[in-house]
């Protein structure tokens, strides 16, 4: 029951109207507001309620017979039906800038102050474009900023709406002599305006940080967001040598490769590290993080990367070769099996962290799922593998969404399964393994690159080398090649290294180039098993393509060395 009715009755309504009802009567209320008082309503007779809202953004007008706010007004008038009666406001076009960081930045948190371009409302006329007086409406539109136009199509008729050319969807227009000497008419001019950004501890890579009203301004309206994104550095290092890769090093030239790696990379902390369970079954985990704890090296300073599926199994005997790539990891002490389950890949991200000993991997991937689902003996037991796959990614989720993690992706020599499971799973980054190099880039991984970019995930383009073959060692993607039986691979790189010693540049440096240059490569995974080289190919990935004379790349083309077609080099 309703105890007191004056309010209704001022405003000529029942106690059991409607919100809507209501709202009508406070449009009705403020519009005999404007048209009680001579000077409003000969303003709204002459430009209507845009030109009166144009107006009152100019100081010098002033209309204290209207008590309200007469944005409040406009408001009532442009949005008083809605249901959720809640307004639209006109906003400024965001700003984005790309912020190029080190990863001690991300890691430790930093402040920077940058320098952009922006649009600011021209405090001369006060956003209306005029020096001095008010647009008037367009005759054209009759101030709605739209054309109604008529197609005839046949028989029939068809009627369009189009922006208004004369006042281009404004709905007012000025006289040239009119226009605001500062903006030109525009409204807006364009200043340099200064921006301290916070880097919060713990940021990622490509993370985008929006500054809400620090975007470009429009009159009438609120300012743009303003958003930074985070990149990382060029190299991370990759650990496969530290597992006995071709060749078994000792422990004292791991240390030195370790030491060069950190040493070297003083511009870009926390320095980065690709390791996984299959490298040396678990050897190259367990080497790193006892170099790291040597060297007394912060967890803090360092990020590792764990392609997870594969686990350090039993002891081998003296001479036994690993069941896992026979021939290509030397004098291992135990066998490792893989490993691709929801339980699986817990078993192996918590092993690996073990092996790391006090050290953590806080990038996991799977490794190798492609050789797991090949591995299979008929098609039912394929789609199961599959399934195993997406259950070890559902892990893979549960830790990142904890906290433990900070990002999870891929690992995989055939690239096909890529583009199988980014349908399937939501991946922060992608490892493609000796698949885009100077010696072969199909055009397929070159369109699923691009994409890649497009949805602003990040690409790590590992094996640049082709497993050194491209440098002239004698294995090619973990198989050791033969001159007679591999003629054709062996004739492409004689010729590569005659093309390469014509123009005095070194096979690295190319195969390094080529591979940041692939489309939507953030960073490339550098392994080497000799100390001197690991300095050698920061330089070389920091020089680019500034030392690669471009009628090099035209004559690999024109010799085939390179795909014709390929547009990144």
């Amino acid at each position: 029951m309703v105890v007191d009715k004056t309010l209704y009755n001022v405003l000529g309504v029942e106690p059991n109207s409607t919100q809507e009802q209501i709202s009508k009567m406070q449009q009705v209320n403020a519009a005999r507001e404007v048209l009680m008082d001579p000077k409003t309503r000969e303003m709204y007779d002459r430009y209507g309620l845009e030109g009166m809202k144009t107006a009152m953004n100019n100081e010098n007008f002033n209309f204290p017979g209207f008590s309200g706010s007469i944005f409040d007004l406009f408001n009532l008038f442009e949005h008083g039906n809605s249901s959720q009666g809640r307004s639209t406001v006109n906003k400024g076009k965001d700003i984005k800038h790309v912020l190029r960081v080190s990863l001690e930045e991300l890691y430790s948190g930093s402040t920077r102050t940058i320098f952009i371009d922006c649009d600011f409302v021209c405090v001369e006329c006060n956003g209306i474009g005029c020096h001095d007086g008010i647009p008037y409406e367009c005759n054209n539109c009759r101030g709605t900023g739209i054309d109604r136009v008529i197609h005839r199509v046949g028989p029939m008729t068809q009627q369009i709406q189009e922006k208004c050319s004369t006042c281009n969807g404004e709905g007012y227009v000025m006289d040239l002599i009119d226009r605001c000497r500062t903006c030109d008419g525009n409204k807006v001019i364009q200043q340099e305006k200064s921006l301290d950004i916070h880097i919060a501890h713990g940021s990622q890579h490509r993370e985008t940080i929006k500054l809400s009203g620090q975007g470009n301004q429009i009159p009438n309206g609120e300012a743009g967001t303003m958003s930074q994104r985070i990149t990382l550095p060029k190299v991370i290092f990759g650990t496969s040598a530290l597992g006995n890769l071709y060749v078994a090093l000792e422990d004292k030239i791991k240390l030195e490769i370790v030491t060069a790696c950190i040493q070297y990379s003083s511009t870009q902390k926390p320095v980065v590290f690709d390791c996984a369970g299959k490298y040396g079954a678990g050897l190259a985990l367990e080497t790193l993080g006892n170099c790291l704890r040597t060297l007394n090296i912060k967890p803090e300073d360092v990020l590792i990367s764990n392609k997870l599926g594969w686990y350090r199994t039993n002891e081998l005997q003296s001479g036994q070769e690993p069941t896992f790539e026979p021939g290509v990891w030397r004098h291992l002490k135990y066998d490792a099996v893989q490993k691709i389950s929801y339980k699986g890949i817990l078993e192996c991200y918590e092993q690996g962290n073990q092996l790391l000993n006090g050290y953590k991997a806080e990038l996991v991937s799977i490794h190798d799922p492609d050789e797991y689902v090949a591995a299979a003996q008929s098609q039912l037991e394929k789609d199961k593998r599959y399934n195993d796959i997406i259950e070890a990614y559902r892990a893979l989720s549960e830790l990142k969404n904890r906290n433990e993690v900070k990002a999870i992706g891929i690992g995989s020599k055939d690239w096909r399964m890529i583009v199988r499971i980014v349908n399937d799973v939501n991946l922060d980054w992608v490892m493609i393994a000796n698949s885009m190099t100077v010696h072969s880039q199909p055009q397929e991984l070159v369109t699923f690159m691009e994409e890649l970019q497009k949805r602003g995930t990040i690409i790590i383009n590992a094996g640049v080398f082709n497993g050194g073959f491209l440098i002239g060692e004698d294995y090619y993607n973990y198989r050791l090649m033969d001159p007679l039986y591999d003629r054709q691979l062996f004739q492409w790189r004689t010729n590569f290294f005659k093309l390469c010693n014509k123009y005095k540049i070194k096979p690295a440096q190319v195969c390094i180039t080529f591979g940041l240059y692939a489309p939507g490569v953030k960073s490339i995974a550098l392994n080497t098993a000799d100390v001197d080289r690991v300095k050698e190919n920061l330089d070389m990935a920091a020089a680019g393509n500034a030392v690669i004379p471009s009628n090099f790349w035209e004559e690999m083309k024109t010799y085939g060395l390179i795909d014709k077609n390929y547009t990144y080099v």
